[in-house]
């Protein structure tokens, strides 16, 4: 079971690296396209359910390095999101 929450995790991390990969190098991936239209919290969303499902996967060096991508995920997607909702308003 605790293998079974590794892949989720890692799988978890992979969905919001895509997405950060389609900002970024513009993809046209459609079913990262949906995430998007869901909510802009979507990846965010995705990180934190990464970070739970790390916290149950196999100790050690795979625990240490899942918490530690989907952390800095949880960061870079927190401040992408401060930036976009308070950054890009009208005065």
């Amino acid at each position: 079971m605790r293998k079974f929450f590794s892949v989720v995790s890692t799988s978890f991390f992979l969905f919001s690296f895509f997405m950060i990969m389609h900002m970024s190098v513009g993809w046209n991936i459609a079913f990262i396209e949906y995430l998007y239209r869901v909510s802009i919290f979507t990846p965010l969303i995705l990180n934190v359910l990464g970070l739970l499902s790390a916290y149950f996967s196999t100790k050690g060096t795979t625990r240490k390095t899942l918490f530690f991508i989907n952390s800095m995920l949880i960061i870079y997607f927190g401040i992408l999101i401060f930036i976009a909702s308070v950054g890009f308003q009208e005065p």
